[in-house]
């Protein structure tokens, strides 16, 4: 079980991740795009809503994004649950309940049924895998 601070920490990033992923605009993550904001070749206005992103830490979250676990089908599930909830939250959970029973028959040869229980409890599975998975490569860096 996640501490507060810690559940509020990883809650922040997948926001932040969240904010990243909808926006579209990944050609701003590049190195050469950094590099001329850091050079001052270009100019962000104040307002700018990608400016609220820290690129950084959502290209982190991302790769532990892309390494989460698809295996077992229910794995694959979490990991969609977590896009539907902080890259798209205005998606009902009703949307991605349907969404989900098209895509496995598509993935798996078979419709899976989950309710809004299953939802929560994987979404939760899929934080815990994100929260393992950032600390093992915060600990990689350190050492």
């Amino acid at each position: 079980m996640l501490s507060k601070s810690d559940e509020e920490i990883l809650n922040e990033r997948l926001r932040n991740w969240g904010r990243w992923a909808s926006a579209r605009r990944h050609a701003r993550s590049t190195i050469i795009y950094r590099m001329m904001v850091q050079a001052g070749e270009i100019k962000l206005e104040p307002s700018d809503p990608y400016r609220q992103i820290d690129i950084f830490d959502a290209l982190l979250v991302d790769r532990a994004w892309r390494m989460l676990a698809q295996c077992p089908a229910r794995y694959w599930i979490a990991k969609w649950a977590l896009v539907a909830h902080y890259a798209f939250p205005w998606l009902t959970v009703r949307s991605f309940l349907v969404w989900v029973r098209k895509e496995t028959r598509i993935q798996f040869g078979h419709e899976i049924r989950i309710n809004d229980q299953d939802y929560d409890i994987l979404l939760e599975t899929a934080k815990y895998q994100m929260f393992n998975l950032l600390n093992q490569h915060a600990a990689k860096r350190l050492q």
